[in-house]
């Protein structure tokens, strides 16, 4: 059975946590895996810039988390580090959750089937989707997304889109992960950016990543510009909290849950 199929199954309730953690195994995602197996992490992280960090698990935000944690939410099926923001005069620290990884074709996939059958996909200020754009494995990154189109697939799932702050805290506290979280791709669409006034969102480049101020940056595209070959991934401001989750109740409603310490 594809990824997809179980990964629709699992967001039903007719596909159990075991038998989605062994087909993400065999799909290659050992850490999203092992975490909803209940088993410890540290395999999967080792090697990697996330070595030796908590990893929570469950499908609400961690309570207690710190920077440098992960997250592998139980409902997208994605890990997530956690972050600081640049902060805000006399108001707590911020923190934000980032995307280890873009949203893949099976995450897409699975939103597409299920608001087909529940929701409706046109939402105020969103095209509807068009999926014959929409190519590629499901193992891969999913593409071919607007800007709007991959924040309404962030939203469905309870969060937003990376944000540019996120990626400047990346790139400020731990630049040796970039290679590790931004990869092979070139472009991806990020939130918050503030382009006088007139934009919340815009594509970004790895080298426009790391920069505060980003008008008149070459390598930022605004939407609808572009959407071929654009990547997108998820996160989540510890302030705001996950939006209402669209999809189906899932078999994981427990909160989240800290996996045994990593050995280093």
């Amino acid at each position: 059975m594809a990824l997809t199929e179980r990964f629709i199954r699992y967001l039903e309730g007719s596909e159990a946590p075991a038998a989605m953690a062994a087909a993400l195994s065999d799909a290659g995602y050992a850490l999203e895996a092992a975490a909803l197996a209940g088993e410890e992490a540290s395999a999967a992280l080792r090697g990697g810039p996330w070595e030796g960090a908590r990893v929570w698990v469950g499908p609400t935000l961690p309570a207690g988390a710190a920077v440098g944690d992960v997250w592998v939410d139980t409902r997208a099926l994605e890990g997530m580090v956690l972050l600081p923001w640049p902060p805000v005069e006399g108001a707590p620290e911020p923190l934000s959750w980032l995307a280890l990884r873009p949203v893949t074709g099976w995450q897409l996939g699975a939103f597409l089937a299920l608001t087909e059958r529940s929701v409706r996909r046109e939402s105020p200020g969103f095209e509807p989707f068009e999926s014959s754009r929409m190519a590629g494995r499901e193992d891969a990154p999913a593409l071919g997304l607007t800007c709007g189109e991959a924040l309404l697939v962030a939203h469905w799932f309870g969060k937003s889109l990376a944000a540019h702050d996120a990626w400047n805290a990346v790139c400020e506290e731990l630049p040796a992960a970039l290679d590790s979280l931004w990869g092979p791709r070139e472009r991806e669409w990020v939130e918050d950016v503030d382009l006088d006034d007139e934009s919340l969102a815009a594509g970004l480049t790895r080298e426009a990543a790391a920069l505060e101020d980003l008008e008149d940056v070459e390598g930022v595209f605004l939407p609808p510009q572009t959407c071929g070959g654009v990547a997108f991934r998820t996160g989540v401001s510890v302030q705001l909290g996950l939006f209402e989750q669209l999809s189906a109740e899932g078999s994981t409603a427990h909160g989240a849950r800290l996996l045994a310490p990593l050995s280093r």
